[in-house]
């Protein structure tokens, strides 16, 4: 992390954090800076008096923005990797509290640090979330089409301004009512919009024509711009309301912004494609309203720019391909306007391209001129177009032929993705490999799914297989599913797995039989499937072949099965996004992720098909799993666990203590340890919504011995 003095405009040094450093805030008295680092899980306090980080804060996988509130008491942490918004005390630097919320980016705090509202970015149910930071849950939530980036709560609380993805406006939202009451148009991918301390002007980065926009907060309306760097990316008022510094990604500098005169009065090199930035106040320090002025031109050095479809783009220019193999592409060059591409025709390209959030990019791909037939040959184009959130590009003459015959739309769960073998008319179809953050989210999900523990032989290797299971039917031993090639799943596609998992089908079309709670798996969300597959192909491959199954049962697999799967399995509906809390989170994680009912719904002795009559009402040792009896974990009181709090539930399920003191032992003691991760690892937040669930079903009157 950078120091500037602003008295001099020059950078004084650097601090050390950990990698990846996202959000940045200092507390109003300027004593404290907290910095969120995505690639450690941390975030670190600072020190201004010495300038070193004094402690380190754990906040889950991929943590995002911060925000801090008005009175200095608190910093809101957007947890983007772990779903959830945590809540840091300041005086003490310890977590206070959270919520669960999917995929918050960047969020806003009141002056009393009381209310919350944060970007959420779940792909399908983007959205604005309002969150109560006294009882500690999401009160209100405002549905967006498009996925939200940068917002800021009006020094008065009433309004908050805040970008879209693709949106060339600010938005303006009336906290009291949820409305989005206003539009300010400013140009091509506005990112983030503070206001200065008396509130009387917004300051939005636009980073396609590369400015800074002033304005009017009382009418609504663009008041002017100022040119700044290249590709800018966040904006911070000086206390006195004077001054703005914008951080310009793309120029790897800050300019130094004349607010009254709107004027660059300074630009000061650092380095690294600078990002977040805030300003410690000064002693003294008084809001005043800047004079109103003129914009200025765009400083010397300024890039070209290009208008297509009535806006103004940043112009990247052709990247000239004729002698390459491979290409790799940042963000910054085509998020913010396309780039041209120029290639031989029949040349084939690997394409890495850098995206910085699962839902932030929707990259788009013409597929220019492909070539359908012998005649159409000559047609190829010769040059392609990757492209943004914008308009397409228009053809230029001497192009080639540039009529789109497809477009292959990506909404990416990754970090960078990665295009294999594809023409340069951009023909060829996609692969992706997943970022950290999907990975953590997949570790996640394997705990709460008890940590796969079938997989796994007591003290043998984590998902090697082995494991025996006797049935009715004979006997069957649990699947390698480690990412070993000859006798794991190292060889399979991700669909292939995603298909094992929820339709018990093996690539060759073997049924796999319903040992394997497909039944149960089934009703998971598309995104937890993904994220599942792309942790367990980071797990230590182990070689090791599964024993042959032995069925005793002439013509089960043939006959039987398929008959059973058919009169006696029940299945799950997956949701077209995971829950994100209270009752259906609840609800998705005990049903389907969990498979609680597998163990814990009454069997039939004579067919061992669930009676979901009686949903999770036990089992005896004779159709419960491994010979081992399951609970009743329904709300009856007297055969059930009626009487026990959500509270206690919550601790028995993260610590394995039971409120009579016992422990859990067995096979649920097996799902609360895990292997790699357990129910012992799943938020606060996740076990209560399960605790609330339980107590909601009906109860049943069922005594397991």
């Amino acid at each position: 992390m950078a120091v500037i003095d602003t008295a001099q405009n020059k950078v004084l040094g650097t601090i050390p954090v950990p990698k990846g450093p996202h959000g940045l805030v200092v507390t109003p008295d300027g004593r404290k800076v907290y910095v969120s680092s995505d690639g450690a899980s941390t975030v670190s306090v600072i020190d201004t008096a010495n300038d070193r980080v004094v402690a380190s804060i754990d906040a889950g996988a991929n943590p995002h923005g911060l925000a801090v509130s008005g009175d200095g008491s608190r910093v809101l942490v957007m947890g983007w990797g772990s779903n959830r918004v945590l809540v840091i005390d300041t005086t003490t630097d310890r977590v206070i509290g959270e919520i669960l919320v999917a995929q918050p980016h960047n969020g806003t705090l009141s002056g009393d640090g009381r209310t919350g509202w944060v970007a959420s970015q779940q792909q399908g149910a983007t959205g604005l979330a309002r969150l109560d930071l006294t009882a500690w849950k999401e009160t209100a939530r405002v549905p967006l089409d498009k996925t939200p980036r940068g917002l800021e709560l009006s020094p008065d609380g009433r309004r908050i301004f805040f970008t879209l993805a693709g949106v060339n406006a600010i938005q303006v939202l009336d906290t009291a009512t949820g409305q989005i009451v206003a539009q300010i148009p400013v140009g091509a991918s506005p990112r983030y919009a503070p206001f200065t301390p008396d509130g009387r002007q917004a300051l939005a980065v636009v980073q396609g024509p590369g400015e800074l926009a002033i304005l009017d907060t009382a009418s609504n309306t663009l008041a002017g711009t100022v040119a700044v760097g290249k590709a800018p990316h966040w904006i911070m008022p000086s206390a006195d309301g004077r001054t703005a510094y914008v951080t310009n990604e793309g120029s790897n500098d800050v300019s130094v912004v004349d607010l009254a005169n709107r004027t660059v009065t300074a630009t000061i090199a650092v380095g690294n494609a600078p990002r977040k930035i805030a300003a410690q106040a000064a002693a003294g320090a008084a809001a005043t309203s800047p004079a109103p002025g003129r914009a200025t031109a765009a400083p010397a050095g300024k890039g070209k720019s290009v208008t297509r479809g009535g806006v103004t783009y940043a112009d990247h220019g052709t990247k000239d391909l004729r002698n390459l193999s491979k290409l790799e592409l940042e963000a910054d060059d085509y998020y913010f306007s396309p780039t041209s591409l120029r290639g031989n025709p029949g040349q084939t390209l690997t394409l890495i391209v850098e995206s910085e959030a699962a839902t932030l990019h929707n990259l788009s791909i013409p597929a220019l001129g492909i070539e359908r037939s012998t005649a159409d040959r000559r047609h190829r184009a010769q040059r392609g177009a990757l492209a943004g959130p914008g308009p397409r590009p228009a053809a230029r003459e001497g192009d080639g032929a540039m009529e789109p015959s497809a477009w292959v739309n990506v909404s990416m769960g990754v970090r960078r993705l990665l295009l294999v073998s594809c023409l340069v008319a951009f023909s060829a179809g996609v692969a992706w490999a997943a970022g950290p953050a999907d990975v953590a989210r997949g570790k996640y999900v394997f705990g709460a799914a008890a940590g796969c523990g079938c997989h796994t032989e007591p003290k043998g290797q984590t998902n090697a297989g082995g494991r025996k299971f006797e049935g009715p039917f004979g006997t069957v031993y649990a699947a390698n599913i480690t990412p070993d090639r000859p006798t794991g799943i190292g060889g399979w596609t991700d669909e292939q797995i995603i298909t094992a998992i929820r339709s018990g089908r093996r690539p060759n079309g073997e049924r796999i039989l319903p040992v394997h709670p497909f039944t149960s798996f089934n009703g998971m969300a598309e995104e937890d499937l993904k994220a599942l597959v792309a942790f367990l192909r980071t797990v230590s491959p182990v070689h090791r072949t599964t024993p042959p199954k032995k069925i005793t049962v002439p013509m089960f697999e043939r006959v039987f099965l398929p008959v059973w799967l058919t009169a006696f399995a029940s299945k799950e509906t997956p949701p077209p996004a995971a829950p994100v809390s209270g009752l259906p989170r609840g609800e998705y994680l005990v049903r389907a992720v969990g498979h609680c009912g597998e163990c814990h719904t009454p069997r039939s002795a004579l067919t061992m098909a669930v009676d979901n009559s009686r949903l999770f009402a036990g089992n005896s040792k004779k159709t419960g799993p491994e010979g081992q009896a399951a609970p009743n974990i329904t709300p009856d009181k007297g055969t059930g666990i009626g009487d026990w709090t959500e509270e206690q539930i919550v601790t028995y399920l993260g610590t394995g203590n039971r409120p009579d003191g016992d422990v859990a032992g067995g096979l649920m003691g097996e799902n609360i340890q895990g292997t790699l991760a357990g129910y012992k690892d799943m938020t606060n937040a996740d076990l209560r919504s399960i605790a609330q669930y339980l107590k909601s079903i009906p109860a049943v009157k069922n005594k397991i011995e």
